[in-house]
């Protein structure tokens, strides 16, 4: 006789276990944490990468009239930046400005490339201080110096660092587009960092991206907290009118945070992220300046108000929040398959808002790294709020 016929053996699939769910009494809670926090980062994504992401370009009629503009810029030995880049300032392509450069204590060149530079440019107002008078050694002094020295004509002052270049010549008139009307006191603007194709490079774009982010998007919603000093604008009259940088003056940070910290309101605020607004920042070379880069951004948001404070750490505390409770659960055998599901849907919405944002603000490819540096700051930035701002000589 023949072989009998025997079936294939087809081994059968196998269902997900979701028993641990009624017999695991910290299951459900981490389940919880879990929702909740995704729900909180994907919200936290969409508000502050997507929306400056979508808003569109200002434009204003031609025949707006251009008010007299005050770029503010301080310099201490930048003569090799200024013998470069101090054109792309003086050239801008707008009728009624001027350019005030306060030299401070510089041994180098400096005064002379001013020198040249006043000779070929009448706009170009060049102010020395040769004494070390700043006992509090901050940008402070220096920049109320510049702010003074403007023109009597002027009273929207323009800031920029001398580690920055405008994207072209149109950069004094679209920030000034910010001024929509008598109520807009201050304007922010974006400052990018120039590219390398570095792992420390890259790290540096996205935190200084979603630093901008926040800032713009607080903006954007009536809610402004802090101002960048490379591409910041307000009017000299309310600079006076609050104070100048009374209330601060002997913290060594802090002459843009702190200042628009305390006196940005919804109403007064404005932002400004047209291409041709966007100015252009060096990089740090080495992660130790870069380390104490952070520290003294943070050194002055110590100052904030509680209740800014716990707003953000909302952020860190849902990442934390979120990839604890999805590690908990694989190891307490909730099944992995959707764990990993979820973390695969949340860096998805991530990665495709920051790119949205990096297209705007034209930083090239980083949101394919979102999910990893978010993790790496998480440790990074919380490990900084415990060494001091300065090292004991």
């Amino acid at each position: 006789m023949g072989k009998s016929f025997q079936a294939p053996h087809i081994t059968p699939y196998r269902t997900m276990d979701f028993s641990v769910v009624t017999t695991n009494t910290y299951i459900l809670p981490l389940l919880v944490a879990a929702v909740v926090s995704i729900t909180f980062l994907a919200v936290h994504y969409g508000l502050f990468y997507l929306a400056p992401a979508r808003k569109k370009n200002q434009t204003y009629a031609t025949t707006e009239l251009k008010p007299m503009v005050s770029i503010i810029l301080t310099a201490h030995n930048d003569a090799e930046w200024l013998r470069e880049n101090l054109v792309y300032l003086l050239e801008q392509d707008y009728p009624n400005f001027e350019v005030v450069v306060v030299d401070y204590l510089s041994t180098d060149e400096t005064t002379f490339v001013l020198q040249v530079c006043s000779d070929n440019y009448p706009n170009l107002k060049v102010v020395k201080i040769t004494q070390d008078v700043n006992m509090f050694h901050s940008k402070k002094f220096p920049l109320s110096v510049g702010i003074k020295s403007a023109s009597r004509e002027s009273n929207i002052m323009l800031f920029i660092d001398a580690d920055c270049v405008p994207q072209g010549f149109n950069w004094v008139s679209s920030m000034v587009k910010g001024y929509t009307n008598s109520e807009k006191q201050i304007v922010l603007g974006y400052c990018g960092l120039k590219q390398e194709p570095t792992l420390l490079n890259a790290m540096q774009q996205y935190e200084n991206l979603t630093n901008n982010l926040s800032m713009l998007s607080a903006a954007m919603h009536a809610h402004p907290y802090t101002g960048c000093g490379r591409n910041l604008s307000y009017r000299r009259d309310f600079f006076y009118s609050q104070g100048a940088f009374t209330s601060h003056y002997t913290e060594s940070e802090g002459a843009d945070d702190m200042f628009v910290n305390q006196n940005a309101k919804g109403k007064n605020t404005n932002i400004v992220i047209d291409p041709e607004s966007f100015v252009i920042a060096k990089a740090q070379e080495s992660s130790q300046q870069w380390r104490q880069q952070r520290r003294s951004r943070q050194a002055s948001r110590r100052h904030y108000p509680i209740g800014l404070k716990l707003q953000h750490a909302l952020h860190p505390l849902a990442t934390a929040i979120f990839y604890a409770s999805l590690i908990a659960l694989v190891v307490m055998g909730f099944p992995w398959e959707i764990v990993l599901g979820v973390f695969i849907l949340k860096s998805a919405w991530q990665i495709f808002t920051l790119f949205k944002a990096s297209k705007k603000f034209e930083c090239d490819k980083i949101f394919w790294y979102a999910p990893l540096f978010e993790i790496y700051f998480l440790f990074a930035n919380t490990f900084l709020h415990f060494i001091p701002l300065h090292n004991r000589k």
